[in-house]
């Protein structure tokens, strides 16, 4: 059996762009959602444009209330 090699930069890489849709609305006919990723950072982007991106969830929960 071929050795498996784990890669501590790889996996925080894959950690750190592997994002995940948590929610996802219209606000005046515009898409606003908010990504967690492994590494328990928020994004929130409101109409493709990035508003939020960082570890407090109640800064991103600002960022979404905000843009509603």
């Amino acid at each position: 059996m071929k050795r498996i090699i784990l890669r501590p930069d790889d996996i925080q890489a894959w950690m750190r762009d592997s994002w995940g849709l948590y929610a996802s609305d219209y606000v005046n006919d515009k898409l606003l959602r908010l990504w967690i990723n492994h590494l328990i950072e928020y994004k929130v982007e409101y109409d493709g444009i990035r508003i939020y991106q960082g570890s407090r969830m109640s800064d991103a929960i600002d960022a979404w209330e905000d843009a509603i």
